[in-house]
């Protein structure tokens, strides 16, 4: 497995050079599938410097002695957008529950994963606004179609991309074991801080209406929910 870091006493951001290869990114493949990918990967990385816990740090990697929701360098008004904001995603997590085979389902903790979860949601939109100014202001017109999958237009291929790079085969057994200690604070420190895949993928869709509108999809569906429940994440609606 190839992993990227943030490190906020550093300010800085790691990708091994593993990362610039296939099948992480090419040259040569679709910039649809390069921005979701390796563009998505780059924007949790930098969110990660403004989630509950980077944002603790200022620019210089210095710890500025307060709890998230508190913070000395933001703003009265960026204090309580930021609680709002992550509050949302704290209770959106904790009642996302993934699905098993048998048709059990476990909800993981969401207040332990928010700083991941925050990570994706707003890393993904950000590589998504990205590749679209790369198409309208450097391309200037639309991606050509994949052969053998014309059905699908680029941007559809963005989110199938970031689908796609969650992709694992996970057991049931292995999914509670995930999600249980999740549940118990006294492991915080010894266990994935992540969501599991499934809800990685289908959350973060739901909560970006950018897909919902590229896959033409209709309000009140599963994956494009009234307003009021999706959490914005360093966005403006």
């Amino acid at each position: 497995m190839v992993n990227a870091w943030y490190i906020p006493e550093r300010n800085s951001i790691t990708f091994p050079y593993a990362f610039w290869n296939p099948p992480y990114y090419s040259y040569e493949y679709p910039q649809a599938y390069n921005y979701a990918g390796q563009g998505g990967t780059a924007g949790h990385e930098l969110v990660h410097g403004f989630d509950d816990q980077g944002v603790q740090f200022d620019a210089d990697g210095r710890l500025s002695g307060c709890s998230w929701i508190e913070c000395g360098w933001l703003e009265e008004k960026s204090k309580n957008g930021f609680g709002d904001m992550a509050q949302c995603v704290v209770t959106q997590y904790s009642t996302q529950c993934c699905p098993q085979t048998g048709g059990t389902t476990h909800c993981a903790n969401g207040a332990m994963t928010q700083g991941e979860n925050i990570a994706d949601l707003g890393g993904q939109l950000a590589a998504y606004l990205a590749y679209r100014e790369y198409i309208t202001k450097e391309l200037g017109e639309e991606e050509k179609r994949l052969p053998g999958l014309e059905q699908y237009t680029p941007n559809q291929i963005f989110w199938i991309t970031y689908g796609f790079s969650w992709c694992m085969s996970q057991t049931d057994s292995s999914l509670i074991r995930q999600e249980e200690t999740l549940k118990r604070p006294y492991f915080q420190l010894l266990t994935d801080v992540h969501s599991p895949g499934s809800c990685r993928v289908n959350q973060v869709m739901q909560d970006i209406p950018e897909f919902a509108r590229d896959f033409g999809c209709t309000m009140g569906q599963n994956m494009y929910p009234e307003p009021e429940q999706r959490c914005p994440v360093w966005v403006a609606e």
